[in-house]
C-alpha cells in the first residue's frame, strides 16, 4: 500500500514543537503519510502546495530540510531544486519521485538535490533515509561550527597577541568575543588578591564607550570567584538565579552563561565568562570552546602584562629620573605643581590632569591649582570651597593610597569633575611628605584604557618626587632661616669664634673674631685651617705660632673627653697691639670621617682662665650647636648640588638623613633659645590650668613624640587635678625628659608614665626598662658643665633646660637609676592655687605735675567688645591704641617696647581678668584699668589688690572714661613722667619719653636696659645690691638670678661706655652691687 494517498489537496499545516526541534519544509500538494510517523515534539513540517509559497517560505524561515514533491512541480522539479541550493546551498534537498529515468534522476542530482526517494519504497526505508540525510546535515553543521570557532579564536588570539596595553587587549577581547561568536555580553574578572577588577561590555564597546569597570571583593560564594579558586569551569542555565551573582549594570538581560578560569600555565589569572539571553542558551558542546579560548585570553594577557609592566618600568624610570632632574631646579609651589602636571600628563593612559597643593606660605592663597583646562581649576576650586574635597581626603587611610572613583549617579559632586575632565575612571594621588599631606593630583583615564597597576605606581613615584621637593624646599628654607638666627647669636657673643667642619674648611666667623685679629672672613672662609693658622702667625709675626696652634689642636683632639683642661695658646699680635689667648674644642661627631673643632680668641688673660657658670654653659651650647650646624651647613650643600645625581635609594636615604639632622639641630636650637631666655634674657611665665593628662596625652601625639606613642603606656591616678603652668615651657620641659628616656631604653621597650595626685602637687613619673645609669651620670646628669662618658653620646643640654623650666615652676625633677633596674625621672608641679605669689612693691618718689601728653594704650579687647565704642573718641586725644586678645600677647608686647595704660575688658577670652592682672604687675608697673559690662564686688576687690588701678563697670560716659584714664596717666608720672631730663656726662636721658643718648646719638635700648639705666640713673652714688636691681627691674621672683643682671649691665656698658675695659658710669661693688657714678 502506497504512503501517498491521492485525496485532496491537503492545507499548508505546521507541527510545532520547542525551539531545538527540526524544521522541514515539504511542497507537496498530497498527504505524506510517512511523514506522520515522526516525533512532533521533534520535528516541525511547513507544508506547501506550489513551488512560488515555497520560495517565499525560504525567505522568511530557517529549515534543516526540504522535501519536493515532483508530481507537483513535474519538468520544473529540477529548476525548483537548482534555485533552492542557490539560496540555501548547506540545507539537504530529497526529492520524492515515482519517475524512474536514469537521465531525469541524473539532471536532478546535478541540480543539487542531496537524495531522490521512490515513492513506492516502504515507509521505514523512506524515514531512514531522511533522518540519514538529517544526521549527515547536523554533522556538516557541527563540522562547519567548528571550523568557523577555530577560526574565530586564531583570529581573536592574533588579534589579542597584538595588544601593547592590558587595558586595550581586555576592551579587544570583549568587542571582538561579542561579535565572532553573537554573544550577548562578555565579562573579564582580574583575580588582584583580597578584590577582583571586573570589566564588562557587549559589541561595539570600543565606539560608544560601554565599558564597565569595578575593583570590589567578592562574596565567598560569587560564581566569578569559585570559578577562580576551584579552576573549574561552570555553565548557568540562568545566571540570574544565582543567590551570590551580583549583576553586571550593563548587561542587565544576562540570563545563559559560561564561566571559565583565565590561566597561564598553573596560574589562574582571572575568570572570563560569556553571556546569552534567554532566547538563546550554551549547550555543553560549547563548554570545550570557552576554555580553549580562555586558555589563548589568559595567555595574551599574562603576555602583554609582562611586556607592558617592563615598558612601563623602563619608561617609569626615564620618567622618574626626569622628574627628580626637573624638580631639582624648582622651588617655588607654583612651580612644583607645574612641572607635577605636565609630568603626569605625559603618562600613558592619562587623559587629564590637575594638581594642587597646600601653599603654607604667609599671605598666600589656600591652595595652589594647575591644569591645561581652566574649566577643570574652576570645579575644583568650587569643590574645595563647598567641603566636598574635604570630606574626600578623609577616606584616605593611614597608607595613603591612591583613591578611584567611577562615574556616580544621581548628584554625586565629582560627577562635575568628570563632565569636565571627561574619562570614566577618576583617580586621587596624594602628594605627601614624611609626615603631611601636602596635596594631590586628580587624573581620569583615557577611553578604554583603564589605569594599570604600573601606570599608578608611576604616578605615585611622581607624586612622591614633588613632595620630597616641596620638604627638601622647606627643610632648605628652615635650615637657612635657622642657620642665620644661629650666626645671628654666635655673632653677638663677644669672644672671637670661628668653625672648622668635618672636611677641615672654615664654615664660619663671628665678627668678633675680624675685630680682635684683623682678619678680614673673606680671607679665611671655606679654605682649609691652615690657611686660617697661617694668617695667624702672619698677624703675630711668629713663624713658630702655626706649629704650636697645631700641637694644641692635636692635644685637644686627642684629649680624654672626661678631662676639662685645654690647651690654651699665648700670642701678641701687632696690628691691633693686643695679646690675645687661643683655645680650641673638638666637636664630637660619630659619623664624621675627620673632626670638626671650634677655634676661641680672646683678649684677657681672665676670660681665658676661671669662667662663669653662664660663660661655661654657653661655651657647651655652642659646643653642642657646632655638631648638626657644620652637618647641616654641608648637607644643604651637597643637596643643592647633588639632588639630581642621587638614585632613588640613595636620595631617600639622603632625605631621611637629613631630616634626621634638622631634627637634631631644630631640639639643640630651641634648648639652646630657651636656655639663652632662662640663663640671659629673663623667663616669663604665661601660667594656665591644665590637666596633665591631657597635656601628656596631646604631648604623644605631637610630631616630635609621635614615634614613641605605640611604646608609651600612661596610668593615671584618680582623682584627676589640674596644674597651673605655662604650657609652652612645661611642653619643652617634658618633651626633653621622654626624650632621654627613650635614648636610654632599648628600642621598642616600653615606657611606663604614672600621673599620681599628692597634697599640692601632682608628679609625673616616667620610666624605662633600660640598664640603668651610674651613680656619676646621675649626679652629673642636669648639670651640662659635668663631663662624663654620657656627653659623648647625649647631649644633656635638653635635661638641663627642663631642670630649669621645672624650678621656675616651683617645681621638682628627680632621677634614680639602677643597673638593672631601670631609670625613673620623677617631676613635681604644684596644683592649681597652691602656688605663692609674689607682688612687686614700686619704690615710691615724689609725684610732681605735668601736662597729660599722649599715651600708648593696649586694649586687651574681650568677647562682647565692651571698649569699642570708645576707639574713636580715644584717638581723637592723640592717644595710640595697640589692640590685643589674650594675656600671652599683652605679655610678649610688655617686654618689646613702652605701654603707658592697659585697658583690660573683663569679658577677656583668657576669663581670668584675676590672673592677668597679676602677671602684668610682675612683669610691669604699667597702669591698668579693669572694664566690666556688671558688677563683680569679689573679682572688683581681687583685681584692684592683684595690680588694678581702677575698675570700671557700665554704664559710663566716654568723658568720665577720659578722665579716668588722664588721672591715672598722671598718677603714673611717678618717674618716667615726673623726672626731668637728665645730663651726666655725655648721657642724657629723657624720661618722659623714654629716651636715652649719648654724644647726641640716641641708643636702641631694650625695655629691660632701660629700666636698668633709669633705676641706677635714679639713685645716682648710691651703691644698690644685685637684689634691689634684680626686684626693681625683673621682680621680686627674679631676687636669685644675678644672671640676668650680670649679662644686661655689660651690655649696657657696651653701649654707653666709651671702653669696655674701663667703665666710668657703671662700677661694680664686689660682692654687692652696682654704682651709677658721674665722670
Amino acid at each position: 500500500m502506497s504512503d501517498i494517498q491521492s485525496s485532496e489537496p491537503a492545507p499548508p499545516q505546521t507541527i510545532k514543537s520547542d525551539q531545538n526541534s527540526t524544521k522541514a519544509l515539504v511542497i507537496s500538494s498530497k498527504k505524506i503519510v510517512w511523514l506522520d510517523e515522526l516525533d512532533q515534539t521533534a520535528y516541525e513540517v511547513e507544508r506547501v502546495e506550489t513551488a512560488e509559497d515555497g520560495m517565499e517560505q525560504l525567505s522568511s524561515g530557517n529549515f534543516d530540510i526540504i522535501l519536493i514533491d515532483d508530481d507537483v512541480l513535474k519538468k520544473d522539479t529540477a529548476t525548483v531544486a537548482r534555485e533552492i541550493k542557490r539560496r540555501v546551498p548547506i540545507v539537504p534537498v530529497l526529492v520524492l519521485s515515482s519517475n524512474s529515468d536514469q537521465e531525469y534522476q541524473t539532471d536532478l542530482i546535478e541540480a543539487g538535490v542531496d537524495d531522490i526517494l521512490t515513492q513506492e519504497a516502504p515507509s521505514e526505508t523512506l524515514l531512514r533515509r531522511f533522518r540519514l540525510l538529517l544526521r549527515q546535515r547536523r554533522q556538516n553543521l557541527a563540522l562547519a561550527r567548528r571550523n568557523q570557532n577555530l577560526h574565530s579564536i586564531t583570529m581573536v588570539s592574533r588579534r589579542l597577541h597584538n595588544a601593547d596595553h592590558p587595558a586595550s587587549l581586555i576592551v579587544d577581547a570583549i568587542n571582538t568575543l561579542c561579535t565572532a561568536f553573537s554573544l550577548y555580553g562578555v565579562a573579564i574578572a582580574i583575580n588582584q588578591g583580597d578584590t577582583q577588577k571586573l570589566y564588562a561590555g557587549t559589541a561595539g564597546v570600543n565606539d560608544n564607550r560601554r565599558l564597565y569597570e569595578s575593583a570590589i571583593p567578592l562574596h565567598n560564594y560569587d560564581p566569578f570567584l569559585q570559578c577562580i579558586r576551584s579552576g573549574m569551569s561552570q555553565i548557568y542555565r540562568d545566571l540570574n538565579t544565582h543567590p551570590f551573582y551580583t549583576p553586571i549594570p550593563v548587561l542587565p538581560d544576562t540570563h545563559s552563561a559560561i564561566i571559565v578560569p583565565l590561566t597561564y600555565g598553573e596560574q589562574i589569572l582571572g575568570a572570563l565568562a560569556v553571556f546569552n539571553t534567554h532566547e538563546r542558551s550554551f549547550s555543553p558542546d560549547e563548554l570545550m570552546l570557552y576554555e580553549l579560548l580562555a586558555g589563548h585570553l589568559g595567555s595574551a594577557y599574562y603576555n602583554v602584562r609582562q611586556y607592558y609592566a617592563q615598558d612601563v618600568n623602563y619608561q617609569s624610570a626615564r620618567q622618574t629620573l626626569r622628574a627628580w632632574q626637573r624638580l631639582t631646579t624648582v622651588y617655588k609651589p607654583e612651580e612644583v605643581a607645574s612641572s607635577l602636571c605636565e609630568l603626569v600628563q605625559d603618562t600613558r593612559s592619562v587623559n587629564n590632569a590637575l594638581v594642587w597643593l597646600f601653599d603654607t606660605r604667609e599671605d598666600a592663597e589656600e591652595i595652589i591649582t594647575n591644569t591645561s583646562n581652566d574649566d577643570v581649576a574652576d570645579v575644583f576650586k568650587k569643590l574645595y570651597e563647598d567641603g566636598h574635597i574635604t570630606r574626600i581626603l578623609e577616606q584616605f587611610d593611614n597608607r595613603m593610597q591612591p583613591l578611584s572613583f567611577l562615574i556616580g549617579r544621581g548628584q554625586d559632586p565629582l560627577n562635575a569633575m568628570f563632565r569636565v575632565m571627561g574619562g570614566q575612571q577618576l583617580l586621587l594621588i596624594p602628594v605627601v611628605g614624611s609626615l603631611q599631606l601636602l596635596g594631590g593630583v586628580f587624573v581620569t583615564n583615557t577611553v578604554n584604557m583603564s589605569f594599570s597597576t604600573e601606570d599608578i605606581n608611576l604616578m605615585e613615584s611622581l607624586t612622591h618626587a614633588a613632595g620630597q621637593t616641596l620638604e627638601r624646599n622647606t627643610l632648605i628654607t628652615a635650615m637657612e632661616e635657622q642657620t642665620g638666627r644661629l650666626e645671628a647669636i654666635l655673632r653677638s657673643i663677644k669672644e672671637g669664634i670661628f668653625f672648622v667642619g668635618g672636611n677641615n674648611r672654615v664654615v664660619f666667623c663671628n665678627p668678633q673674631f675680624t675685630e680682635v685679629t684683623g682678619i678680614p672672613p673673606s680671607q679665611v672662609l671655606s679654605y682649609e685651617s691652615d690657611t686660617l693658622l697661617d694668617q695667624l702667625a702672619s698677624k703675630a709675626n711668629n713663624p713658630d705660632l702655626k706649629a704650636q696652634l697645631q700641637e694644641a689642636l692635636k692635644q685637644t683632639i686627642e684629649s680624654d673627653e672626661d678631662t676639662h683642661e685645654y690647651p690654651i695658646v699665648e700670642t701678641y699680635l701687632e696690628d691691633t697691639n693686643q695679646n690675645i689667648y687661643i683655645e680650641f674644642m673638638a666637636i664630637t661627631s660619630h659619623d664624621a670621617k675627620s673632626p670638626s673643632w671650634i677655634g676661641f680668641l680672646r683678649t684677657s688673660k681672665q676670660g681665658s682662665g676661671i669662667q662663669s657658670q653662664t660663660q661655661q654653659l654657653l661655651r657647651n651650647i655652642i659646643e653642642g650647636i657646632g655638631v648638626p650646624y657644620t652637618q647641616l651647613h654641608s648637607s644643604i650643600i651637597t643637596l643643592n648640588e647633588h639632588h639630581g645625581n642621587l638614585s632613588y635609594r640613595k636620595r631617600e636615604q639622603y632625605m631621611t638623613k637629613l631630616e634626621e639632622e634638622a631634627d637634631a639641630a631644630s631640639k639643640l636650637w630651641s634648648n639652646f633659645i630657651q636656655i639663652y631666655n632662662v640663663e640671659t634674657a629673663g623667663l616669663v611665665l604665661d601660667r594656665e590650668a591644665i590637666d596633665p593628662y591631657e597635656l601628656i596625652d596631646d604631648l604623644l601625639n605631637s610630631r616630635s613624640l609621635s614615634k614613641y606613642r605605640r611604646r608609651v603606656h600612661v596610668n593615671v591616678q584618680p582623682p584627676r587635678v589640674n596644674v597651673e603652668v605655662d604650657v609652652r615651657y612645661i611642653r619643652i620641659a617634658i618633651t626633653n625628659i621622654i626624650e632621654f628616656i627613650a635614648w636610654l631604653s632599648p628600642s621598642n621597650s616600653p615606657i611606663n608614665i604614672q600621673v599620681k595626685p599628692q597634697k599640692n602637687s601632682v608628679s609625673i613619673s616616667i620610666q624605662d626598662k633600660s640598664a640603668g645609669l651610674s651613680a656619676e651620670d646621675v649626679d652629673t646628669l642636669f648639670d651640662p658643665m659635668q663631663q662624663n662618658q654620657l656627653d659623648s653620646e647625649y647631649s644633656k643640654l635638653g635635661l638641663y633646660l627642663s631642670n630649669r623650666i621645672i624650678e621656675k615652676h616651683n617645681g621638682e625633677l628627680d632621677v634614680e637609676s639602677r643597673p638593672g633596674w631601670g631609670t625613673v625621672m620623677k617631676l613635681v608641679l604644684p596644683t592649681v592655687g597652691s602656688t605663692p605669689v609674689s607682688v612687686e612693691k614700686p619704690f615710691s618718689v615724689t609725684v610732681q605735675s605735668q601736662q597729660p601728653q599722649p599715651l600708648s594704650v593696649i586694649v586687651v579687647e574681650g568677647r562682647k567688645s565692651i571698649l569699642s565704642r570708645l576707639y574713636d573718641r580715644i584717638e581723637q586725644e592723640e592717644h595710640k591704641i595697640i589692640i590685643e586678645h589674650s594675656a600671652r600677647e599683652v605679655l610678649s608686647d610688655l617686654g618689646l617696647a613702652h605701654f603707658d595704660l592697659i585697658l583690660l575688658d573683663q569679658d577677656a577670652n583668657d576669663n581670668n581678668v584675676v590672673g592677668l592682672c597679676r602677671d602684668i604687675r610682675q612683669q610691669s608697673d604699667i597702669p591698668i584699668i579693669v572694664v566690666a559690662d556688671h558688677d563683680n564686688e569679689e573679682e572688683r576687690v581681687q583685681a584692684l589688690r592683684t595690680g588694678a588701678d581702677d575698675y570700671v563697670v557700665e554704664p559710663f560716659s566716654e568723658d568720665e572714661f577720659l578722665a579716668r584714664m588722664d588721672s591715672i596717666a598722671k598718677r603714673k608720672l611717678i618717674v618716667t613722667r615726673t623726672q626731668p631730663p637728665m645730663q651726666i656726662g655725655d648721657i642724657y636721658i629723657d624720661f618722659a619719653r623714654r629716651l636715652v643718648y649719648v654724644n647726641n646719638n640716641l641708643l636702641d635700648l631694650t625695655t629691660k636696659e632701660y629700666e636698668l639705666l633709669r633705676t641706677l640713673a635714679l639713685h645716682k652714688e648710691q651703691v644698690l645690691t644685685h637684689k634691689q636691681l634684680l626686684e626693681k627691674v625683673w621682680g621680686p621672683e627674679y631676687r636669685e638670678e644675678t644672671q640676668y643682671l650680670w649679662v644686661n649691665v655689660s651690655r649696657l656698658r657696651k653701649k654707653l661706655e666709651p671702653t669696655k675695659e674701663s667703665p666710668r658710669y657703671i662700677q661694680t661693688e664686689p660682692g654687692i652691687g652696682y654704682v651709677f657714678r658721674e665722670p
